[in-house]
């Protein structure tokens, strides 16, 4: 099993555009956000989002 979950585009969006992302603290304390999802999230430009919580 892996030392962090990992996370997708779909829920970032999701989840920021409900003002969630505290969610995630209840999974773990760092949630890894695969290179490929973070640079899909930049390019979407999701409100709410900023680049710090993607890297």
């Amino acid at each position: 099993m892996a030392k962090f979950p990992a996370i997708n585009t779909s829920p970032l969006i999701f989840l920021s555009k409900a003002n969630l992302l505290n969610l995630l603290q209840i999974v773990s304390s760092k949630i890894i956000v695969p290179e490929a999802v973070a640079t899909e999230i930049l390019a979407y430009g999701v409100v709410g989002l900023a680049p710090s919580y993607v890297f």
